[in-house]
């Protein structure tokens, strides 16, 4: 409390010396006009009550004119009394969660320090306890909070949204840091499909719905600028991007990280001991649930989350699939312009290229309402394809296959049951130290290719009667180069 100062104590009461403070025309709080709300009012209240001011009369006026001087207006419930607090402290809040407060004094405020000073304001200004408890100050801050963050989410997704209106110049910025080995047609049908994806998420438009998830993953050498190229590529709705890792994506009792439109993984190396079927399933997934901490409730929310990635090296080296990369798209980044890798002439990121493009143009540029940008370019989705495959990891029921490419079966037996074929997998594992998988999954992975129509499969389509699965070998030519390994000959012999 701030003592008031003689001078204005004399000046309150020679202005009023003369006024009948007891008629009910009178308003107390007039006594009050231009004094600090921190004031102590004790001998104010002394002058007032010698003139007959009933003291309860006083305390209600003080205590009225104090909050009204504090917030602005007298709060009615705990929501508008969070609205007063939050104008008169110029609290603001983005989607992640990042909060300012000049007026609180701290330098880097929280939900929790806020939500601590709204309660203590409450108990300094004396709000009335049953009206303004506890429980009700902390939902009516959530409550604030979350229609701030759809506000903030609602004014992102119109503004990225907006009609192109300037110059989306992707191909500098494809040029300026992708690998040679890419096209440029690629690079960007890669990129503006993230575009793509995010702005179908985020509209939700039942006639737009996201479909042909990807994720981009930027790959290279490390200290080539991939964490920086994608925080400028992002840069429009920085606050709608969550940095994460494989590990946040699987984990089943996080839910908030779904509820950002983007999630950028700068830790791929945890990809390698993550689960890439539930990697995948993130990926694809139109509702993510969860098990609530502490208790048995299963909640859901719709994936609002695309994601996108960065990785030292190759995606090939990160993502171990057998099964396919058709979930990703991998983009290599150039080199760090060093002057050791100038000098050697290896590609270099141009920074000053990076630097000087209008992101919000390009965000502008990509239509949600045509076709997937890779999918729709000839020249993209056949490069993709073929990026796929060269990272794909192969194991060894594919390498072992891939050895009968265009090669004939000794004594022209062309027809093989499952239980014939596996010994020979066997065999083949133990001589060239793979680990070999169980029979039954042999049988679903040669499935798999023959479904996948794989061009490099040995046997035709498999038949199937009375419960027994049959392969029989294509009619290949012999390769010149390739001798079937001599154990092999010798146990199908």
């Amino acid at each position: 409390m701030k003592q008031i100062s003689q001078s204005d104590l004399d000046a309150i009461t020679q202005t009023f010396e003369s006024t009948n403070l007891c008629d009910k025309a009178f308003d107390l709080k007039s006594l009050f006009l231009g004094l600090d709300p921190e004031s102590d009012l004790r001998p104010l209240r002394k002058w007032a009550n010698k003139r007959g001011v009933d003291i309860k009369d006083f305390d209600s006026a003080a205590h009225y004119w104090r909050v009204v001087a504090t917030l602005g207006d007298y709060p009615q419930n705990c929501g508008h009394l969070m609205d007063l607090f939050a104008k008169t402290y110029s609290l603001t809040v983005d989607y992640s969660g990042v909060m300012l407060a000049t007026g609180l004094g701290e330098e880097e405020p929280n939900a929790s320090s806020v939500e601590t000073e709204l309660r203590s304001l409450v108990h300094r200004l004396a709000l009335p306890p049953k009206r303004f408890t506890k429980g009700d100050i902390s939902d009516a801050f959530t409550r604030w909070c979350s229609s701030k963050r759809n506000a903030r989410l609602a004014g992102l997704t119109a503004l990225i949204t907006q009609p192109l209106a300037g110059k989306a110049d992707w191909q500098a910025l494809a040029l300026a840091i992708s690998d040679p080995t890419h096209s440029p047609e690629y690079v960007i049908a890669a990129l503006q499909t993230t575009m793509w994806c995010v702005k179908r998420k985020l509209i939700n438009d039942p006639a737009y719905q996201p479909e042909n998830h990807l994720m981009v993953v930027l790959t290279g050498t490390q200290g080539g600028g991939k964490t920086q190229i994608a925080k400028r590529f992002f840069s429009p709705i920085a606050e709608l991007v969550y940095e994460g890792d494989f590990h946040q994506i699987t984990d089943k009792s996080n839910l908030d990280i779904w509820n950002y439109p983007v999630v950028f993984c700068d830790e791929m190396e945890k990809a390698e001991k993550a689960d890439i079927e539930a990697v995948k399933n993130a990926i694809t997934s139109e509702r993510r649930r969860a098990r609530l901490l502490h208790t048995n409730i299963t909640s859901f929310t719709r994936n609002k989350t695309t994601l996108f990635g960065g990785a030292n090296g190759t995606l090939g080296e990160k993502i171990l699939d057998t099964t396919g990369m058709r979930r990703f798209a991998a983009v290599r980044v150039k080199s760090k312009p060093s002057p050791e890798n100038i000098a050697a002439g290896i590609p270099v990121v141009d920074w000053g290229t990076v630097n000087a493009v209008d992101y919000l143009a390009l965000w502008h540029s990509v239509d949600h309402r045509q076709p997937s940008p890779l999918l729709s370019c000839d020249i993209a989705r056949a490069e993709w394809l073929a990026i796929n495959e060269s990272e794909r990891a192969q194991d060894s029921v594919e390498i072992w296959l891939r050895q009968f490419s265009g090669n004939r079966f000794d004594k022209g037996k062309t027809r093989f049951t499952g239980g014939e074929l596996y010994p020979l997998y066997a065999e083949f594992c133990r001589e060239n130290g793979y680990k070999a998988c169980a029979s039954n999954n042999l049988g679903k992975r040669m499935k798999g290719f023959a479904e996948g129509r794989a061009p490099w499969l040995p046997f035709h389509q498999p038949t199937t009667a009375k419960g027994l699965t049959r392969w029989e070998l294509k009619d290949l030519p012999e390769a010149d180069s390739f001798q079937l390994p001599l154990t092999l000959r010798e146990l199908i012999s």
